[in-house]
């Protein structure tokens, strides 16, 4: 907007729904986001797929740092296929 925020500050003891402003650009710009997200998750962009999980099921998608033990068994390796059918290392 330009203005500094002493000036800022000043037109919003003056007018308050100057923040309702604010905060409704700040949610329409993150709701933006989520969506570009989303369809880049959905249209096999792994990172954002990942990065979707790990945000919006948090319980079953986090990254976990296994202890390893004597007795524990070998690591397993898994196999990634993307949506449209790529595989990943």
């Amino acid at each position: 907007m330009g203005w500094s925020h002493t000036t800022l500050y000043n037109k919003l003891k003056k007018d308050v729904s100057i923040l309702d402003s604010l905060k409704s650009g700040e949610a329409s710009g993150i709701a933006d986001v989520a969506n570009a997200l989303f369809i880049n998750a959905m249209t096999g962009n792994t990172t954002a797929q990942i990065f979707f999980l790990k945000n919006r099921a948090s319980n079953e998608w986090k990254d976990r740092v296994a202890e390893i033990t004597q007795d524990a068994p070998p690591p397993t390796r898994i196999e990634i296929v993307t949506v449209d059918g790529r595989k990943t290392d």
